[in-house]
């Protein structure tokens, strides 16, 4: 997922999006007060469901499946159904998302395209020109294309648009929060505010590992589905020759760990591969942070260090 923001910010909103930038995760959460409205009923709170049941720990509430997370179940309108949709209120050129009859990929949020506002420029290369942000003349207006989606906001006196590109395996338009998913641990990311704060601009959700369904990503990563491990860089292959048959990799009890990306031990290139898969398996919520600097992988005597 990459983002583009015009070049004029203030310090605070370019330094949030740099460190969401990094993070993939972190502090974004649901709209709002967690995703539920004033009546009590969960704003896009989950997938039509043709029986009564719901994945473990989730509640039916008004022909919706509800997050643990989402509240109470608040009364129902007079159709019967839930109070939510697309968490994407007010001007914007998302459709609402299809529950899971919609196709046989559950591993993706959705399997239609966005229908854009009229309004909305036919093009992501409009919006985005060589990676850099176009004017734009109607503020609020969001906009899905295949590559992202872009927000038209103001840049101080400038109205600019303000972009999310788009992330491998994730639809155009977001899921149903509930419905079944299939590419567990996948976080997918969508413009569903003003760029102000990013907890309001970016909604996040998560492939949960744990209930195999949609739900909003809160700070705590989206869980994949493995069993939380350690791994130590001492048990694989650490010889070297030179300081280029070095890399740094991180190691730890991941079951603690806060974040799993900053790497501070060295192994040969040669066990690389190997470090990696294991390390994928023995971490069961990433958490991609900025890093403190670390110190070099260097080899001290035919032996991968660092130092």
């Amino acid at each position: 997922m990459t983002r583009s923001i015009p070049v004029r910010t203030s310090c605070c909103i370019s330094f949030a999006f740099a460190f969401v930038a990094l993070a993939g995760c972190g502090s974004r959460s649901a709209l709002g007060n967690g995703g539920v409205v004033d009546g009590g009923g969960a704003t896009g709170a989950g997938g039509s469901v043709t029986g009564t049941e719901c994945a473990p720990g989730w509640t039916l509430c008004c022909g919706q499946c509800l997050s643990p997370s989402a509240g109470l179940c608040g009364p129902c309108r007079a159709s019967g159904g839930a109070s939510g949709g697309t968490p994407n209120s007010g001007a914007g050129g998302k459709s609402s998302s299809p529950d899971a009859s919609a196709g046989p990929d559950a591993s993706d949020s959705s399997d239609e395209a966005a229908s854009n506002d009229p309004r909305c420029p036919s093009a992501w290369s409009d919006v985005s020109p060589g990676g850099f942000p176009a004017a734009c003349t109607i503020n609020e207006l969001i906009c899905t294309y295949p590559e992202g989606q872009a927000e038209c906001a103001p840049d101080g006196s400038v109205m600019k648009w303000w972009t999310v590109g788009a992330t491998a395996g994730c639809a155009e338009t977001p899921p149903k929060v509930g419905i079944a998913c299939g590419s567990l641990g996948l976080t997918c990311e969508y413009i569903t505010g003003p760029p102000g704060l990013v907890s309001a601009f970016i909604t996040s959700y998560c492939c949960d590992g744990t209930r195999y369904a949609w739900a909003i990503q809160g700070s705590e990563g989206c869980p994949n589905g493995n069993t939380c491990g350690t791994i130590e860089a001492s048990n694989y292959d650490q010889s070297c020759s030179v300081d280029s048959d070095c890399v740094l990799e991180p190691e730890g009890n991941f079951c603690e760990a806060g974040c799993t990306n900053c790497a501070g031990a060295a192994i040969s290139v040669n066990a690389q591969a190997q470090y990696e898969a294991d390390l994928a398996s023995r971490i069961s919520t990433p958490l991609i942070c900025p890093c403190p600097e670390s110190l070099p992988a260097v080899c001290d005597n035919g032996k991968c260090t660092t130092g």
